[in-house]
């Protein structure tokens, strides 16, 4: 059972590599949307991860240990919104706006600000 859990974690990396692999390559053509290596890599990280869930909670692998389920809750709530935005996004046209050059810089700092946001306002805010 070892080997078959080695091999869908093998397949899992390779989905993550289709996913992002997709991506970076949208992102420099100029038709910007959901190409078929974003679609397929989405597929199969939910599918994948699914599966490697299913073979540790079910007993079938025991040389993982004890599963974090808030963790995975969250890993399947983001694999789920991808997906789900995949499939929308392969039939349809992109909007501009979302992929547009003066809001990438924009969309870079929204996604960073709560990561690496000004000290003096983190400071003022903190219960300690």
């Amino acid at each position: 059972m070892e080997l078959v859990f080695n091999l869908i974690v093998v397949l899992h990396f390779l989905g993550l590599a289709s996913l992002v692999g997709g991506f970076l390559v949208q992102m420099k053509s100029s038709a910007k949307g959901v190409n078929p290596a974003m679609w397929h890599g989405a597929l199969v990280q939910l599918v994948t991860g699914l599966a490697l869930v299913g073979l540790v909670e079910s007993g079938a692998y025991d040389g993982y240990g004890e599963i974090d389920t808030a963790k995975i809750t969250v890993k399947l709530a983001f694999t789920v919104i991808i997906t789900v935005l995949a499939f929308i996004g392969r039939k349809s046209r992109p909007l501009r706006l979302l992929f547009g050059e003066p809001l990438a810089h924009c969309r870079s700092q929204i996604f960073l600000l709560p990561f690496c946001g000004p000290e003096p306002r983190l400071k003022r805010y903190s219960p300690l």
